[in-house]
């Protein structure tokens, strides 16, 4: 048995199936979609109350509920949901150290951080011995000048680690990490200590960067609700690492239909050959289950292939039993992240053979209006060294990359493209239509038969290189669809997050030899790497 602390600041990812019953017209509603930490704002304790666990009410191990030696004649375990704090100080491990909410292709501008919520509420002591951290809960932050569609410049940020603790000594072994952004209205800013919120809706073209200090042991593949997004890992300790995760939001299309309660059984039965959810009352199935594109095809022709509604999203969470485990041995911290819009999908690695890793994804063929089609995105990001390993690649050298869409043997129409970014091979699928399509990456150190090159490309500078002064490159000659990856320079070393088109100039700069090295990549060409120099 798993007993869960209750009182401690907690929140639970469920994926899966529900079903719930309405009794006024005797039918049940199925639905598909998958919650992440946002979709529990509502839930005042914050508890959550994943299956099999069962409520412990203490607020410390070897106390109350947790007592050991009772525990332990229970042969109970202890599962612990944490939320991270924020950052305090520059040396504290296992918070959340920053946010930035911007629009895509402008400036990023950094959210103060405003309040925790639920801070007076008791939680789960802190006990280094037992690997227990500081506790915190959801933080809300302010962002400088970017709303929700409702109007709102609040965003509830919340970072949280799995913890699994066993008898006898209920040492924490951390399972797994996720977080998320999620735009809200505060209900009551005169309580903020038991102040509750409502989820909101991004705006398009909404990106959130979430920078976190985790636990090294957090690491390997991770999946997640995003689009376009960017990674940056770097060392903080011995035991702690940085994880930056910048990225668009994503609409997610959720698929929900009605069957009576007399046609309740045997409609699970028609999908599954089996009863799962025993009298419908409840149960739950993962979506990275086969059964659930079984279950998406037989809900179509309920639904009509139709959407029931948009939910906008922007989480990311780590998963065990991954690809090629020998491949992210020799390193710490995000390994690879495979990210989509689609209501079901492989929530797992891809499946890899000799044409390359291979992503199903699925969902509804319109939006809830009946007539637009609804379009996927995904993306898959691997580390450079990690991708080199997987596919098989010498450790240095040329990267030449595909990516296609197809259902079946026709292929989906899809923009696609490769880049490496921040020491990631990152690859995109987006604008392509919903049935079961499959995404597939190839990667390989030998020029594709018909590879193109890029034409002449043409810079451009304006501005002036003067203190606070901003220069910005255009280049003009560059096919659509091309990945775009720039840093600069001052006197042949790198300057700190000069990785756009605009530089802002210090007074350091002055008099110093300034270039920029810009990279183009896109699948189907090989990579054009060169150097503008500005003065």
């Amino acid at each position: 048995m798993v007993k869960k602390i209750a009182i401690a600041a907690v929140m639970s990812l469920f994926v899966g199936l529900g079903s719930s019953a309405a009794s006024a017209t005797g039918s049940w509603t199925f639905t598909v979609v998958e919650i992440g930490l946002q979709n529990y704002l509502d839930n005042d304790m914050a508890r959550g109350n994943p299956s099999g666990m069962v409520d412990a009410h203490c607020t410390e191990l070897g106390a109350g509920d947790c007592d050991f030696a009772t525990m332990n004649s229970l042969n109970s375990d202890v599962g612990l949901h944490v939320n991270l704090p924020h950052c305090e100080t520059p040396t504290q491990e296992y918070c959340v150290e920053s946010l930035q909410v911007y629009e895509d292709g402008q400036t990023p501008k950094d959210a103060t951080f405003d309040f925790q919520r639920l801070s007076s509420q008791p939680q789960i002591q802190t006990d280094l011995a037992h690997g227990i951290p500081q506790v915190g809960n959801a933080l809300i932050f302010k962002s400088s000048g970017v709303t929700s569609v409702e109007g709102s410049d609040e965003f509830n940020v919340q970072a949280a680690l799995d913890l699994h603790l066993v008898g006898p000594d209920y040492i924490a072994e951390i399972s797994d990490f996720k977080m998320s952004v999620m735009p809200v209205t505060v209900v009551d800013g005169s309580y903020r200590e038991w102040t509750g919120v409502n989820p909101e809706t991004f705006k398009p073209d909404t990106r959130s960067s979430v920078k976190v200090r985790i636990p090294k042991i957090v690491g390997g593949w991770f999946k997640g609700r995003l689009s376009d997004a960017k990674v940056e890992i770097q060392d903080f300790n011995d035991s702690s690492y940085t994880l930056k995760v910048d990225a668009k939001s994503v609409e997610v299309p959720l698929a929900q239909m009605s069957v009576s309660a007399a046609d309740c059984e045997a409609f699970q039965v028609s999908v599954w050959g089996q009863n799962i959810l025993g009298d419908c009352t409840s149960g739950g199935s993962g979506l990275e289950a086969d059964g659930m594109f079984d279950l998406l095809d037989a809900m179509r022709p309920y639904v009509n292939d139709t959407a029931a509604e948009i939910k906008t999203a922007w989480d990311v969470s780590s998963f065990s039993g991954a690809l090629r485990a020998d491949c992210i041995s020799s390193g710490f911290g995000l390994a690879a992240l495979v990210a989509t819009n689609a209501t079901v999908y492989t929530g797992a690695a891809p499946l890899q053979d000799a044409s390359g890793l291979h992503y199903k994804v699925a969902g509804l063929h319109f939006l809830p209006d009946g007539s637009t089609i609804t379009k996927g995105n995904y993306d898959l990001l691997l580390r450079e060294d990690v991708a080199r390993c997987i596919y098989d690649l010498p450790a240095i050298g040329s990267l030449y990359a595909s990516v296609s869409v197809a259902d079946g043997s026709k292929a989906d129409p899809a923009t696609t493209s490769f880049a490496i970014e921040n020491g990631y091979a990152h690859f995109t699928a987006s604008g392509f239509h919903f049935s079961q399509p499959v995404i597939t990456t190839k990667l390989s150190n030998v020029k594709p038969t018909g590879a193109r090159a890029f034409g002449a490309i043409k810079s451009k500078f304006t501005g002036k290189l003067a203190a606070g002064k901003r220069i910005k490159l255009s280049l003009f000659g560059v096919p659509a669809g091309a990945s775009k990856s720039l840093q600069w320079y001052s006197n042949g070393k790198k300057i700190s997050r000069a990785t756009g088109a605009t530089l802002h100039v210090a007074k350091a700069m002055i008099g110093h030899k300034i270039i920029v090295a810009v990279s183009l990549t896109k699948a189907g060409y090989v990579t054009k790497k060169f150097v503008i120099h500005f003065n």
